[in-house]
């Protein structure tokens, strides 16, 4: 358990004329040793990876942290191509995915030559399109990856990039490090220019050389084209490098956002890696939002942090029971994905 629970929450849940999931001890009194709580486990799909990097604009050097949605008709993927860049997918049925041609991005004005159909390192420089390519002795010429290249005469438009450093420019949407972008569907805006919107890394403050940037929103009506909310200002500062997750919860009338929080120590040595959820009552675009609480693992003690820390927190309300997926960074160990339930929403068990 996260935090502890308010006074007399545990009551008000349990007398509740609402379905109760017991995915959890939290309303149960007590259980006969006949009976037994058992989990389905998921299982992967045959057919995978579903998603594979077989166009020549998707570098080989990041992962592509993928964000999925269904709109009503089809699965959403947005996902990284390059480091710094966002791509779009769609699928009918979530397993088997279709890369469309938005025609948004000129390949050859910004990563390839158009002659030769190679990658130019300078484009390619400017456009970050290898993980940590600042450092441009670290591609060439000691570049272990094989260089891109595009058939000569392939379409420069022909892709399915709907943001990039050089497009960035023009919408005036500056998604940081990439990684951190979560796009979700909103129902409860009235406002159909702002359905859909965009958690992501807007800017990054002094002393900070790569990530760890304030979180920006931008929005869209069809889940393609964004313009930045508030004028590019933060709702809140960082870190937004992770997957930054924004919910509504119909049962409490507000929104809620998870974001990844840093806790410092005493000596100043190194961060603690934690997370947050803020909540704001008011539906649409705000920036309004007030810290409702954070915590760091240290269920095992205080010493828990060198070794394990939370990373992500995603999460969906069903039945009025808020269901989390937490990634948790370990050391010395694979990072694993962690099941957590919560139904007063700020303290997760």
């Amino acid at each position: 358990m996260l935090c502890r629970l308010r006074e007399g929450q545990r009551a008000n849940v349990i007398n509740a004329s609402v379905t109760v999931l017991l995915v959890d001890d939290y309303a149960i009194h007590e259980m006969d040793d006949n009976l037994r709580r058992v989990f389905t486990s998921a299982s992967k799909v045959q057919d995978h990876p579903v998603l594979q990097r077989d166009s020549p604009w998707e570098s080989t050097t990041n992962e592509i942290s993928p964000c999925v949605l269904h709109d009503g008709s089809q699965f959403r993927m947005y996902y990284r191509p390059w480091d710094q860049a966002l791509a779009y997918a769609v699928s009918n049925d979530g397993v088997h995915w279709r890369k469309p041609e938005l025609r948004f991005y000129n390949l050859y004005e910004n990563l390839f030559e158009e002659t030769t159909g190679q990658l130019d390192l300078a484009k390619a420089a400017k456009e970050e399109f290898f993980k940590d390519e600042g450092r441009i002795g670290a591609i060439v010429p000691d570049f272990k990856v094989p260089l891109p290249t595009v058939p000569i005469g392939y379409p420069g438009l022909a892709n399915n990039i709907i943001w990039s450093k050089a497009l960035g420019n023009h919408s005036g949407v500056h998604l940081g490090q990439g990684y951190g972008v979560n796009i979700v569907l909103d129902h409860h805006d009235p406002n159909p220019a702002q359905r859909y919107k965009a958690l992501h890394e807007c800017k990054t403050p002094k002393g900070y050389q790569w990530t760890n940037g304030e979180l920006c929103m931008s929005v869209s009506e069809d889940g393609l084209h964004f313009q930045p909310a508030f004028g590019g200002r933060s709702i809140a500062d960082p870190a937004s490098d992770t997957w930054n997750h924004l919910t509504y919860d119909t049962s409490q009338q507000r929104y809620l956002l998870y974001t990844r929080s840093e806790f410092g120590t005493e000596e100043g040595w190194r961060e603690i890696r934690g997370h947050r959820t803020m909540s704001s009552p008011r539906v649409g675009v705000t920036a309004d939002w007030t810290l409702e609480a954070e915590w760091f693992l240290d269920r095992e003690g205080f010493a828990e942090k060198d070794r394990r820390q939370i990373y992500t927190l995603t999460s969906t309300v069903y039945h009025g029971v808020h269901i989390g997926f937490v990634g948790v960074l370990q050391a010395s160990e694979n990072s694993p994905i962690v099941f957590y339930v919560s139904v007063p929403q700020y303290c997760w068990q």
